[in-house]
């Protein structure tokens, strides 16, 4: 939960009324979820699947933030049945969610995700899936929409444009498109907003900290830029990677060694059954027992399958028996989302209450998910 303290100590300092809403489809985990709704988290859902996690984990309705697009009429009746803030980013959505709220009796919260205009690259861009265009006039439009709904009250205000943040200059200026829309909404259909969301994106704790960073810093930019608001308001972060990541590690046995050209090669057990390949991630290999002396050398490593799939390069391990055997880094967030039984099987998940393990996921879960996608279990009769 250090990471999670971190974050509200650093924004607490500038915002009085700050709300810290868990990007659940970075873990479903259930323990992971439940640990930080027991510390005072709110969640982020995108489907009914992640509002479900968060209300048996405990999350009141009314800490729930539902986000997305393309809202299926389950996930609005139980976000609108819930009580949860409802996010939405274009006019047939909202009508969908208003006539849901209309036919249940029910008042909705309501936010809208806004695509600020912004320079330079960034996660969400204009004319994207997500968001709604400020420029262009449609983000008006849709808050013109948002007022005649006789079901919901617009209260919000959102927009998410980073991932992997580490760049101070490039959060500020994500976040100062927030604010510019914010004054530029009251200027122009006189609405303010009560709450001002402006998503998550921080990269994980221990890669921001080996650059020097924290969150204080993007803190201390996100109020610089937020006082231009010009009025009070809460302010909402949907962290999910910085929350989680270094949260968990990977075990892992290295299966093969090989040499090609000038490059090293270890071979992992663990890879693209769990780890998502992009090429602006590294998943760092340490070994699990430091040995007494030796060697160490530069190794690539990699998994065993037919694709390129890349832990991580430039890797220093022990030769010898002590760098067969890894604890792999970085791998708490959107692992366990994002597994698949494809080439190896999905990896057992254990839990560390503080005093002891708990497997959550194993052999006979592991056998039984097989048998029921592919009509075989490959793993034996116990399903080891």
């Amino acid at each position: 939960m250090s990471r999670l303290n971190e974050l509200r100590a650093a924004f607490s300092r500038h915002f009085e009324r700050l709300r810290i809403a868990y990007a659940t489809k970075a873990c479903y985990v259930p323990e992971v979820v439940r640990a930080l709704v027991d510390e005072g988290a709110g969640v982020e859902v995108m489907s009914d699947i992640e509002l479900t996690l968060a209300r048996r984990a405990g999350c009141p309705g009314p800490s729930i933030i539902s986000n997305g697009v393309g809202l299926r009429p389950e996930h609005i009746r139980h976000a609108v049945e819930a009580s949860a803030l409802v996010i939405v980013d274009n006019i047939a959505d909202l009508r969908a969610v208003d006539s849901t709220a209309a036919a249940l009796g029910a008042q909705v919260r309501l936010g809208l995700r806004v695509t600020p205009q912004i320079p330079g690259t960034r996660f969400v861009g204009e004319s994207a899936k997500l968001g709604c265009d400020w420029t262009g006039g449609g983000f008006l439009e849709l808050v013109d929409e948002a007022r005649r709904a006789g079901h919901c009250t617009l209260v919000a205000l959102h927009a998410h444009q980073l991932t992997h943040g580490h760049d101070v200059i490039r959060y500020a200026e994500a976040v100062r498109g927030v604010a510019d829309v914010a004054r530029a909404v009251l200027a122009q259909r006189g609405v303010r907003f009560e709450v001002i969301d402006i998503g998550g994106g921080l990269d994980t704790g221990y890669l921001l900290t080996a650059r020097g960073l924290g969150p204080e810093h993007f803190a201390d930019a996100a109020a610089a830029e937020l006082a231009a608001v010009g009025y009070p308001f809460e302010l909402v972060l949907e962290p999910g990677r910085f929350l989680v990541a270094d949260a968990a590690v990977g075990l892992t046995s290295v299966s093969g060694e090989k040499t090609n050209g000038r490059r090293r090669w270890r071979i992992a057990e663990l890879g693209s059954n769990v780890l998502i390949p992009l090429p602006d991630l590294a998943y760092h290999p340490v070994p699990l027992r430091l040995p007494d002396g030796g060697t160490w050398s530069s190794y690539d490593v990699g998994d065993g399958t037919c694709a390129p799939t890349v832990l991580c390069r430039d890797v220093w391990l022990p030769d010898g028996d002590e760098g067969r055997r890894l604890a792999v880094l970085n791998v708490g967030a959107y692992t366990s989302v994002f597994a698949e039984s494809w080439a190896f099987p999905l990896p057992d998940i254990a839990v560390w209450d503080g005093s002891e393990i708990h497997r959550t996921f194993g052999p006979r879960q592991r056998a039984d998910m097989f048998a029921a996608l592919h009509g075989v279990n490959p793993f034996g009769a116990t399903g080891a």
